[in-house]
């Protein structure tokens, strides 16, 4: 998507906000997005977009941690993410520019928008969320890892090690073996 086609679409959805240049083949456009400051930057040299929306200062929100939003960029915030940002907590989206269609640029907005409206109770980007997992209640901190140090395990490669490859070794090597010793019964029996 070029700066030109965000310009019309955002335009399409009534934002006013007039492109500002930002060097080479980037631009910005400000704007209000759920009641925050937010903006749409984009940088063409490298591929990629992004919006954010400011949230505030995160020592404020009493009612949740920076765990709490790590821990929501894991299971609650799909494609929108908390971040840090000069000290200020932040919901961003980022994503390749030449990808960007016009379905993506809503998508984006609405989820940074849900991270705002959300910051500090669900901390969601969308109503659909990832199950949390069985080792505690979702909070960072009141984690520890049972098997701190322990070697991690080791997933089968698919395209290293297919479910079939052993089996195929095996049937190869039982063949090979066969052979040899039919081959060396045969000689030694002077066939």
């Amino acid at each position: 998507m070029s700066n030109d086609e965000i310009d019309a679409v955002l335009r399409e959805f009534g934002v006013t906000s007039a492109r500002q240049t930002t060097g080479g083949d980037g631009a910005r456009w400000d704007f209000g997005l759920a009641g925050a400051p937010a903006y749409i930057q984009t940088q063409g040299n490298v591929d990629r977009m992004r919006i954010v929306a400011t949230i505030g200062n995160p020592r404020e929100r009493k009612s949740a941690s920076l765990g709490d939003f790590m821990a929501a960029n894991f299971h609650t915030a799909l494609d929108a993410r908390y971040a840090l940002s000069d000290g200020m907590l932040v919901a961003a989206f980022l994503h390749p520019l030449k990808a960007l269609g016009k379905m993506e640029l809503a998508e984006g907005l609405r989820q940074v928008s849900l991270c705002v409206r959300t910051a500090g109770r669900e901390n969601a980007s969308s109503p659909l969320t990832y199950d949390r997992p069985s080792w505690g209640g979702g909070k960072l901190e009141e984690y520890e890892d049972p098997k701190v140090g322990a070697e991690p395990p080791v997933a089968p490669n698919p395209y290293r090690d297919p479910p079939w490859g052993r089996q195929l070794i095996q049937g190869i090597a039982t063949a090979v073996v066969s052979a040899f010793v039919g081959a060396l019964v045969a000689f030694a029996l002077g066939g």
